[in-house]
């Protein structure tokens, strides 16, 4: 669990530095923000594969996932939602087992 606590606040901090550049620089093209998303990206893969090792795969159904974080998703009034990318998800974002898609 330390593993992915850790990987969690590093995947946020690493959200917000994004942000910031982006706040700085104005453009998601400028290569500092780049970067700092390639950075985030790796992080939230490096995630997804620790969420997966915690699975027993022993005749565990196909979890459904959120195509652009491999994170769990939920149903919240009847439609899927990421908690981790914080939004909404369509038919065509859901991926099975931390599968990224995206």
């Amino acid at each position: 669990m330390y593993v992915i606590d850790t990987l969690e606040r590093r995947i946020e901090h690493a959200r917000k530095q994004m942000y910031a550049l982006l706040n700085k620089y104005g453009l998601f093209l400028h290569p500092a923000v780049i970067k700092q998303s390639m950075v985030l990206d790796e992080l939230i893969n490096q995630y997804s594969k620790e969420q997966l090792k915690k699975r027993d795969w022993k005749g565990a159904s196909m979890m459904k996932t959120c195509g652009y974080c491999g994170s769990a998703v939920e149903t919240l009034a009847n439609r899927m939602y990421c908690t981790f990318c914080d939004m909404k998800l369509y038919k065509d974002d859901i991926t099975t087992d931390g599968m990224r898609e995206k």
